[in-house]
């Protein structure tokens, strides 16, 4: 069995460690700060158009998932477009029409 001969760490070996760290560091801050600009948007969106506004935002953004922003999209669509609906308007007034009606009960 061979011993492994520990050595001591050289300047090189922290500088390198240091610069591992410095690093990481340095990606750690752009992550941080492309998540806090994702959050003010957010809550520019929120603060402007309410929930709508943070579900059309999400549907928007392009580092998501299709499958986040499509199920955001379908949420909002609701609120984005009016429902169709069909509304009768009696050209009759209703006297006639109750007339007519007990006209029709008496024969």
């Amino acid at each position: 069995m061979s011993k492994k001969k520990i050595t001591n760490p050289t300047f090189e070996d922290y500088e390198n460690a240091l610069n591992t760290v410095l690093d990481e560091n340095e990606a750690l801050q752009a992550q941080l700060a492309d998540v806090k600009g994702r959050l003010d948007a957010l809550m520019t969106a929120f603060d402007e158009r309410g929930s709508l506004g943070i579900l059309q935002l999400i549907a928007h953004d392009k580092r998501l998932p299709p499958e986040t922003r499509i199920r955001a999209a379908g949420l909002a669509v609701p609120f984005e477009r009016p429902k169709l609906s069909v509304t009768a308007t009696a050209t009759v007034p209703l006297y006639d029409l109750l007339q007519e009606r007990r006209r029709q009960g008496l024969n």
